[in-house]
């Protein structure tokens, strides 16, 4: 399965604060924002959004004011031709107070494992809540990564499956319609290639039947002369036998 290796680093944070990750391809830009909230240990109850700096494009599912580009559903759009094409953006948490991360695309991967989940990280992410205590537990994370891939609102994997299947069927279908008529064609043609063949057949025995009753002629050819035997006299008067006179002339 496809993936992308990620390297999320709060903007301006010293000492800095980062995580490497790896994230499933074919979701959204707003399941991807709960991965990265899951990853950094923010609790995803703040409002979100993502920028590319120099397409001038955001993606928010959150309206704002002050955005200077383009603005796209992040519901709508899927990471995979981003993550392939760019090299970094910004992904800030928490619209109000603007808690910004720099997202570098480091890799494309080819993995078994369907799961998203943290490689490295160094740092604690603030409290967003002055009572809760913040210590990144990195096992915890990744079981937490794990559960959500599997939930079928945790990611797109299983819609994908789902419409991938319905696109093989789709093919096959397809396929099927174009060989049926195909076939169709095909045995118009050997139709009157078998009525050809059946009416020669028909004609040559009509010509058999006809040629067995039609009278045989006799090829028996009767002698009208008599034969001349060796001790004959000859018939040229001589008086000798026809073996000693007219015979072999």
């Amino acid at each position: 399965m496809k993936k992308y290796q990620l390297k999320i680093m709060i903007k301006n944070s010293k000492p800095p604060i980062w995580r490497r990750c790896v994230v499933p391809a074919g979701i959204s830009f707003s399941k991807l924002s709960e991965f990265l909230n899951i990853v950094m240990g923010w609790s995803g109850k703040k409002t979100n959004e993502f920028e590319f700096y120099y397409k001038k494009l955001y993606l928010s599912d959150s309206d704002r004011e002050g955005r200077k580009g383009e603005c796209l559903k992040a519901s709508e759009q899927l990471i995979d031709s981003y993550m392939e094409q760019e090299e970094w953006f910004t992904y800030t948490y928490d619209l109000e107070h603007q808690c910004q991360h720099r997202v570098t695309i480091e890799e494309v991967l080819e993995e078994e494992e369907v799961f998203a989940s943290v490689m490295k990280f160094k740092g604690n992410c603030p409290a967003e809540d002055q009572n809760q205590e913040s210590v990144y537990d990195v096992n915890a994370v990744n079981e937490q990564l794990k559960a959500f891939s599997a939930t079928e609102d945790g990611t797109l994997e299983e819609d994908k499956m789902e419409e991938q299947l319905h696109g093989v069927m789709e093919h096959l279908f397809s396929q099927m319609e174009e060989e049926k008529k195909s076939d169709e064609v095909v045995q118009e043609e050997p139709k009157a290639v078998a009525t050809n063949y059946y009416n020669d057949f028909i004609h040559i025995n009509r010509m058999n039947l006809m040629a067995s009753k039609a009278p045989k002629a006799n090829h028996n050819v009767r002698r009208t002369e008599k034969k001349i035997y060796p001790n004959d006299p000859c018939i040229c008067g001589s008086g000798k036998k026809y073996k000693h006179c007219c015979k072999g002339k």
